[in-house]
C-alpha cells in the first residue's frame, strides 16, 4: 500500500495569480457556485453581520451574455438585482472558483472546484485564525496560504 503525498499544483498555480489579490470587497460574504445549467450559471449569495448573523442569502442564474436574474423568478416577479449584488457575482464569477468566503478579520476561504466548502485559506492574522482551530489540518502552502485538508 503507498501512501500519496498530495500534490498542491493546482493551489499554487492560483495562489501565484492571486497572492495578493484585494479580496476586501468580500469581506462578511460567502459566494457559491451551485452548478452550472443550459449554459447558466447558478451561484448563491449569503451575506453576514460582523457577529456572523447572515443578513440575506439568495441565488441567481448568471448566464452566457452575463445578464443577471433571481433564481427561482417565480419569487422575484418583476424584481431584478440591485448594485451590489450585481457587483459581487460579477466578480465572483471573474475569479473562477466555487466557493469563497471571506470573514470580519478578511480571512479569505476558497474552494478552486468544489463549492461544498473550502479548501485553500489565505489567513491575514495566523495567530488569531489558528487560536481554536487544529494546525495539524493545515498545510501551509506559500506566505500565508494553507491547504485545509480534513474536517
Amino acid at each position: 500500500m503507498s501512501c500519496r503525498v498530495k500534490d498542491y499544483t493546482f493551489e499554487n498555480e492560483f495562489i501565484s495569480k492571486y497572492e495578493n489579490h484585494d479580496f476586501s470587497f468580500f469581506s462578511l460574504t460567502e459566494l457559491k457556485l451551485r452548478g452550472n445549467r443550459d449554459n447558466q450559471k447558478l451561484i448563491s449569495l449569503r451575506k453576514f453581520d460582523s457577529i456572523n448573523k447572515e443578513l440575506f442569502y439568495k441565488t441567481f442564474v448568471l448566464d452566457s451574455n452575463k445578464n443577471l436574474k433571481y433564481y427561482p423568478e417565480k419569487y422575484f416577479i418583476g424584481e431584478t438585482p440591485n448594485i451590489y449584488e450585481n457587483k459581487v457575482v460579477r466578480k465572483f464569477d471573474s475569479i473562477d472558483v466555487s466557493y469563497l468566503n471571506v470573514d470580519k478579520d478578511f480571512n479569505v476561504k476558497i474552494n478552486i472546484n468544489n463549492y461544498e466548502d473550502f479548501n485553500l485559506v489565505r489567513i491575514n492574522d495566523s495567530i488569531k485564525y489558528f487560536k481554536n482551530k487544529r494546525l495539524s489540518n493545515y498545510v501551509k502552502i506559500k506566505n500565508n496560504w494553507y491547504y485545509f485538508r480534513s474536517r
